[in-house]
């Protein structure tokens, strides 16, 4: 029943005319969250239609910008709908979606709640967006982070986004103080989650492992090699739409690749370091969870 109700209400809020309807589309948006917080997506269709019309409701692909003249309450809906209908599956179904395929529309997605971070002040509608990015991320709270398989599947395919996202909650946390603790924490949450996921070994290799002679010298190499690296391993600042999709649909999360995004994480690290003495506790508190889960996960 959920699926077919589920369907229906997808089918409708994407088929009302004129982009003016907000306030209808915004309660079906409604509808759709409330439909999707009562159980779980089992099928991958459901799943990425779902999503698409969120997403294209707020987002014109043909252009890659922003819809004009939205509400507050018609995006933060549809922001909604994108954060429930990534957490809310079953995670075989992040198996069989969390592919190639269909980086393009997860991409969108998150791109989608990053400028609505960058660009809107409503506290509600910001901190929306950042939860939906850990939603499409799968590092939410409800997600299993001992499932290892599906992590590194989700890493490998949406490593490509990393610097972005982390250029987004660093901006968050030293932004005005105005936007409120809440908007803080789930930045400072959202960018340790993120860095885990990106940065963990998933091969899980011993770290006192004895290296031959051999092994020593193949990885001094590659650690040369990446250091003296001249291409734009992180496809920074390309603008050509066939230099990002080439960079979208050839770049893998390599050690090469892991490496120069280090440098940029350290960076970006440095800028947040006046969080260790923060005035308020529950800021201090959730960096320093932060900082014990990479260094947990990543070290």
């Amino acid at each position: 029943m959920q699926n077919i109700f589920l369907q229906q209400l997808v089918i409708l809020v994407d088929a009302i005319p004129g982009e003016n309807q907000n306030e209808s589309k915004t309660h079906l948006l409604e509808c759709i969250a409330t439909i999707l917080q009562k159980g779980r997506l089992n099928k991958a269709i459901g799943m990425k239609t779902t999503l698409l019309v969120a997403v294209k409701l707020i987002y014109d692909p043909e252009t890659g910008t922003m819809r004009p003249n939205l509400s507050e309450e018609y995006k933060l809906a549809a922001l909604k709908v994108i954060s429930l209908a990534t957490r809310r599956i079953q995670s075989e179904l992040i198996e069989e979606v969390y592919v190639k395929d269909n980086l393009k529309l997860i991409t969108q997605a998150i791109f989608v709640c990053i400028n609505i971070v960058s660009t809107e002040r409503y506290r509600k509608l910001r901190f929306q967006a950042v939860d939906s990015i850990l939603s499409v991320l799968q590092v939410h709270d409800d997600f299993d982070f001992n499932d290892i398989v599906v992590r590194c599947q989700v890493a490998e395919l949406l490593f490509i986004a990393l610097p972005r996202i982390i250029a987004t909650f660093v901006i968050i946390i030293n932004g005005d103080e105005k936007q409120g603790t809440a908007v803080y924490r789930i930045a400072i949450k959202a960018l340790g989650r993120t860095l885990s996921l990106i940065f963990e070994d998933y091969s899980k290799q011993e770290t006192n492992e004895e290296f031959n002679n051999e092994q020593f010298r193949k990885l001094t190499q590659s650690i040369c090699a990446a250091n003296n690296q001249t291409v734009n391993v992180l496809g920074l600042g390309l603008r050509e739409e066939h230099e990002k999709s080439k960079y979208f649909n050839e770049t893998l999360r390599t050690r090469e690749w892991l490496l120069e995004a280090e440098k940029q994480v350290e960076k970006a690290l440095h800028k947040i370091l006046h969080l260790r003495g923060h005035e308020e506790e529950l800021i201090r508190l959730e960096f320093a969870k932060m900082n014990c889960e990479l260094l947990r996960n990543c070290t």
